[in-house]
């Protein structure tokens, strides 16, 4: 009997103890989950519908949590990115694969819609059938925008540079259509100006002569300034 008492008290002392442990692995996990600095969610495999999900998600999408948890995952996702999830989740269900991280787009609450990674797994119990799907999903809006932003930035540049660059040929160009269409017929005056010394008489001819020398060397002068 004394034996008996005995070994009904430790196991007492042990249930006790086994209670305590449970008990403050239960407030960790709601700490790590409701705290969490990353939206987290628990789904039903079947239906996708939300069974829990902590405020850090709710602030996400916009929805209060009591109406978070009468949808499922298919009601926030965005159509166009409904297909490929829904393949990886049916994957996950049944076992294909063991987790699964993507970026989508979710709808919020106001109408707007937000990126996201989502980061999957599923619990299995002893036969292997999934009894519970968990979510960590952060926001990735912003970056997304930065990574928008950045893209559109590049695309800006590369398109001043392609016209820089068409610019610098179009001058490449005149410049060397001005230096032969502008430069021979001047040098070719030039020239005769001083063929024209030969021929000239007298001093209102050589005085005229004079200037027209000086008027093109000025306008050689120009050119050739113009053209460097």
């Amino acid at each position: 009997l004394a034996a008996a008492t005995l070994f009904a008290a430790a196991r007492a002392r042990s249930d006790k103890r086994m209670a305590e442990v449970l008990r403050t692995r239960e407030a960790e996990f709601r700490a790590s989950f409701e705290l969490g600095a990353v939206g987290k969610v628990q789904a039903d495999p079947e239906t996708g519908r939300f069974l829990r999900v902590n405020d850090t998600f709710c602030r996400m999408t916009g929805y209060p949590r009591e109406e978070l948890l009468g949808l499922a995952f298919t009601d926030i996702t965005h159509p166009d990115d409904l297909e490929t999830d829904l393949e990886h989740y049916r994957r996950l269900i049944l076992g294909e694969i063991s987790s699964y991280r993507r970026e989508k787009r979710h709808r919020c609450r106001d109408g707007t819609v937000g990126w996201v990674l989502v980061a999957a797994t599923a619990l299995r119990d002893e036969r292997g059938q999934t009894t519970l799907v968990l979510g960590d999903i952060l926001d990735i809006t912003n970056d997304k925008a930065a990574t928008e932003r950045l893209r559109e930035s590049e695309a800006a540049q590369r398109t001043a540079k392609e016209e820089a660059q068409r610019a610098s040929a179009a001058k490449s160009r005149f410049l060397a259509a001005a230096s032969h269409d502008l430069r021979q017929p001047l040098q070719s005056l030039i020239l005769f100006t001083g063929v024209l010394k030969g021929y000239v008489q007298g001093p209102r001819g050589e005085q005229a002569l004079k200037h027209l020398e000086a008027g093109l060397g000025a306008l050689k002068a120009l050119l050739d300034s113009l053209l460097d």
